[in-house]
């Protein structure tokens, strides 16, 4: 009998049929005691490319055989069996699955479909970096940062059709699920690590996407770089030692992943100082000074320093030793 006659045959006696969803499915054959349910049993979420265990849960049916088809194909060496691993496809890819039973006087016949979903995150965090600094801005421990979630499942990718659960170390993002809530602002907990669950529920409450990432923190870091008139800003940081090749000379304090409101406060935390002497002159940029020469010869150590405006220890601080001769 060919696939196609054989479900005809299946779909003239069965007088249920379930499709799609991914909870337990019941069909009524043609004695009311029998049932055929097919339970995806693991995992919650479809993952693409990987096997998924399916479970055939058949009541008071007795010395039956059990067909499964996969996308109208018979796997003939899954008959008679109730429990399978069943692959996945790609991302968005549809996966058929049905099963059929022909007991001595009834038949029962049932299908499911699956469809592998995934979601990618997208971290921002708002940390200072250099104007020519090439990569990406890393949170500091306490740091704001922006979560974006895209989905893939092949169909369309519109966050108005997803609610997404965000959760950090533990903590639910305002209490639960939300609708078209695909990017948030977090401030991070002062940890080395913070854990991040992102959980994508369709339109109906399926659970069709999860991911967690581990954020990792780093210390914000300060260097220095010489400002030219005409080349501009050196893309090479100052190393511990610098020697005069004029009598002035243009330095920027450029600090890597520090809180960028710092700067912005009214209240000062930052602050340029030379030899441990604070300097109270105000520049118009707070990151930038000129060294000029003081004697024929000599050398003077110079920092800065800047902190978070809710800290009160140095965010980023940094020195570099000046000689002249």
């Amino acid at each position: 009998m060919s696939t196609r006659a054989f479900f005809s045959t299946l779909l003239a006696l069965c007088v249920g049929l379930f499709l799609g969803g991914m909870s337990v499915v019941s069909v009524h054959a043609q004695t009311p005691s029998t049932n055929l349910n097919v339970h995806i049993a693991t995992p919650r979420v479809i993952e693409p490319n990987t096997f998924i265990d399916v479970t055939l849960q058949a009541y008071t049916i007795k010395n039956a055989v059990f067909y499964w088809f996969l996308n109208g194909e018979e796997v003939t060496s899954y008959r008679g069996l109730r429990s399978v691993q069943i692959p996945t496809g790609n991302v968005g890819e549809e996966t058929l699955i049905q099963v059929a039973t022909f007991p001595h006087l009834s038949a029962a016949f049932v299908e499911k479909r699956i469809r592998p979903a995934a979601v990618d995150m997208i971290i921002e965090a708002n940390s200072t970096v250099p104007v020519f600094y090439a990569g990406r801005a890393l949170p500091h421990d306490g740091s704001e940062v922006r979560l974006t979630a895209i989905v893939h499942n092949g169909t369309f990718n519109d966050s108005r059709h997803f609610s997404y659960r965000w959760k950090l170390n533990g903590k639910v993002y305002q209490g639960g699920p939300l609708v078209g809530k695909q990017s948030i602002d977090l401030l991070l907990d002062k940890l080395h690590y913070n854990e991040v669950e992102l959980t994508v529920y369709d339109t109906y409450g399926t659970l069709i996407a999860f991911r967690r990432y581990t954020i990792p923190t780093v210390d914000p870091e300060l260097y220095f770089y010489i400002q030219n008139p005409l080349k501009g800003l050196s893309r090479k940081a100052i190393q511990d030692r610098y020697t005069f090749l004029d009598d002035e000379v243009h330095v920027r304090a450029e600090p890597y992943f520090a809180n960028p409101t710092a700067f912005d406060s009214e209240i000062n935390r930052w602050g340029w100082s030379i030899n441990k002497a604070r300097v109270e002159e105000v520049f118009e940029d707070p990151q930038d000074i000129t060294l000029r020469k003081a004697g024929d010869s000599g050398r003077a150590i110079v920092s800065f320093y800047v902190r978070d405006v809710l800290e009160h220890d140095y965010t980023a601080a940094n020195d570099f030793t000046v000689y002249f001769e």
